[in-house]
């Protein structure tokens, strides 16, 4: 949540996967992908929404390759000094 307020103050697209449209971060986003987890065994498939960020990523970066580098640069450097970053 932090990053997608963080992404709402930079007037940012927000984009959100969730399995509910009034989950918090579909509350936020410009835009909601529905994305249900069926439970097959002991444990939740993810296939689906690999499946949606695969092609989101991919939209993107053929788009605009360098300019989307460039941004993800500048997000990374931002989050590193936010604390929210996963190594």
């Amino acid at each position: 949540m932090e990053i997608t307020n963080f992404a709402r103050k930079k007037k940012a697209f927000i984009i959100a996967i969730t399995d509910n449209p009034l989950s918090p971060i579909g509350q936020l986003a410009d835009s909601v992908s529905l994305c249900g987890l069926r439970k097959l065994l002991l444990f939740g498939s993810h296939a689906s929404t690999l499946v949606i960020l695969d092609c989101l990523i991919g939209g993107a970066f053929s788009e605009a390759q360098e300019r989307s580098v460039e941004a993800l640069m500048r997000l990374e450097n931002t989050l590193k000094g936010c604390d929210v970053w996963i190594q």
